[in-house]
């Protein structure tokens, strides 16, 4: 048993309201998520573990080197970020947005970074020339303050995808 075991029953019907306002109107609710898919996403509680952080502004710095790819989310949760208010995300066939991990990363952590705060991302090249990528660019250039972009070329030897590291930091300047 884990300590998050009321709070993720709570958490999910938070979700199912999300994604469907009428959920709880029908007798008897049949659940978008239901509760094994709930427990296969391993929901993890910013406000539970780092509340105190969350509740002083957010973190001074996220380094990250996430996983990324299509693959990465399953459709149960893409569907979550979407009704969690993530903007970067596929809506369409090709409106410039991804089921890329990546984006879900980048977005995320400009929500936990306080007002000053920095971050720094190693991801794949592809961000800056693929349509599935354009809401993200669009994100870096008119969301935070991106400042730079650092051509790693092939930086891990068991990865074959060429690498840049972004850095921003949230605080937007004029």
């Amino acid at each position: 048993k884990s300590i998050y075991n009321p709070i993720n029953i709570a958490y999910r019907e938070y979700v199912n309201r999300r994604i469907n306002p009428k959920y709880l109107s029908k007798k008897p609710p049949e659940p978008p998520i239901t509760e094994k898919e709930f427990l296969e996403l391993q929901v993890f509680h910013w406000r539970i573990d780092f509340g105190h952080i969350i509740l002083n502004g957010g973190f001074d710095v996220i380094v990250v080197n996430p996983p990324y790819g299509d693959s990465v989310f399953t459709s149960t949760q893409i569907d979550i970020f979407k009704c969690l208010g993530f903007k970067t995300l596929k809506e369409s066939s090709d409106d410039g947005g991804s089921k890329n991990g990546a984006s879900v990363f980048i977005e995320k952590s400009s929500r936990l970074l306080n007002k000053y705060g920095y971050f720094s991302f190693i991801i794949q090249n592809s961000i800056a020339r693929v349509k599935q990528f354009e809401k993200i660019r669009l994100f870096l250039l008119n969301d935070v303050n991106l400042i730079e972009i650092v051509d790693e070329g092939k930086a891990f030897k068991e990865v074959t995808l060429e690498m840049v590291t972004l850095f921003y930091n949230k605080q937007k300047t004029a």
